[in-house]
């Protein structure tokens, strides 16, 4: 409504914020509905009943009160008007009666609608590739918000390629054989008593006061819509330098490199068939996950498809091709440019060895992970992976002896 619409186009405006209960259009239009009034209320609003007997009455939003209430029940209110179905044709006029003759006159020609009249009977909407009006619904601040970021950080782009893609071809049996001979054996972790598992007072203030996460999109039982709940998983997207991709082959070998998070995952498959004999090339390979089994498309980009940081992939081939047809050895599965790669040691690699992509940004809230499995670099072992971990504090959950 306009006063909804004036305190948040000028919120530290008092007189934007402050509505006389005796005004007569505010009585008409809200002070004498029941649910006009609670409204208010739910805006955050409050009622001052003034001095007994006068005629100051008032409704007022505080200065400290949250606008979110107030914003949420006008894109409601907008998203109704939208919805609403249009108005009926208006009826001709009623026939005049019969004259004294017994004949009656002919009705008046109704008068064509004028071009403005119609334009503005239209629904306003999104406008189409044409330039009318392409649909009968409009865009909200937070969908145009989140059409934005998805353009900022999920749409592929074609000049984000790094300038080097650190490629490696390399057998995990062998990596990991090395790795555990240059490691020394972990220390074993000192295990915490058993009244660090018991659940205290302050671990069910958290859990009651917003930490279990409800089904109506979280925020301390706020009510959100879809899109202020997809805004708020693109504002908390960590973003990433690069991405770390391993496409498993045939016969046990493991293909690593960076790519940029907005690079499209054909990008990765045209690496992979590159890598790949002219036999595999020609038998259709795709990528994708598991579990669940996900085909990966080829026009998504790393970051929209979920396998940003890193990630896993499997590599199919359609129609399917048997463990023979494939083969098992290097020089059955591999290019010559790949066998080289495979044949090169890793301190004399050509490519400096990407480290494990760090969030270059710090969101208030982790984004959910994609369908790509995170793993710690190539060819270590756990030894190494708790030796990396060495010295941070370890998060138990208290439910865990449960």
């Amino acid at each position: 409504c306009r006063y909804g619409s004036n305190v948040m186009r000028s919120p530290h405006e008092a007189r934007y914020r402050t509505i006389r209960h005796s005004n007569a259009a505010f009585k008409r239009a809200i002070g004498r509905h029941a649910a006009g009034r609670q409204t208010l209320r739910l805006a955050g609003f409050a009622f001052d009943a003034g001095a007994a007997g006068g005629d100051d009455r008032t409704w007022s939003l505080p200065p400290t009160s949250s606008l979110e209430p107030l914003q949420y029940l006008l894109q409601e209110a907008e998203a109704l008007q939208r919805a609403a179905p249009p108005r009926p044709a208006a009826r001709p006029p009623p026939m005049p009666p019969v004259s004294e003759e017994g004949a009656a006159p002919p009705p008046p020609p109704l008068a064509p609608a004028s071009a403005s009249a119609s334009a503005s009977a239209a629904p306003i909407g999104r406008a189409g590739p044409s330039g009318g009006a392409g649909s009968s619904r409009g865009r909200t601040i937070t969908e145009a918000q989140v059409e934005a970021l998805k353009r900022q950080k999920l749409e592929v782009r074609a000049d984000v390629a790094p300038a080097s893609r650190a490629l490696r071809i390399v057998n995990p049996a062998e990596e990991a054989a090395a790795a555990a001979l240059r490691s020394a054996a972990p220390t074993p972790e000192e295990e915490p008593a058993d009244d660090f598992y018991e659940v205290t007072a302050d671990d069910l203030r958290a859990l009651a006061l917003g930490g279990g996460g409800g089904g109506d999109g979280g925020g301390g039982g706020q009510l959100k819509t879809r899109a202020m709940r997809e805004l708020e998983a693109l504002q908390s997207m960590p973003t990433y330098g690069h991405a770390l991709v391993r496409v498993r082959l045939p016969g046990g070998l493991v293909l690593q490199a960076a790519f940029h998070p907005q690079e499209a995952v054909g990008a990765v498959l045209a690496e992979v068939r590159g890598c790949l004999s002219p036999t595999l090339q020609s038998a259709q390979p795709y990528l994708f996950v598991t579990p669940p089994r996900r085909v990966l498309d080829v026009s998504l980009s790393l970051a929209a498809a979920g396998l940003v940081p890193a990630a896993t992939l499997l590599l199919g081939f359609d129609p399917p091709v048997s463990a023979g047809a494939a083969g098992s050895t290097p020089s059955e599965v591999l290019s010559a440019r790949a066998l080289t790669l495979l044949a090169a040691p890793p301190d004399a690699a050509a490519a400096p060895q990407p480290s494990f992509p760090s969030a270059l940004n710090l969101p208030s809230r982790s984004a959910a992970g994609g369908g790509g499995a995170l793993a710690p670099p190539l060819g270590s072992t756990s030894g190494e992976a708790a030796a990396a971990g060495k010295g941070k504090e370890r998060k138990v959950p208290k439910w865990l002896q449960c």
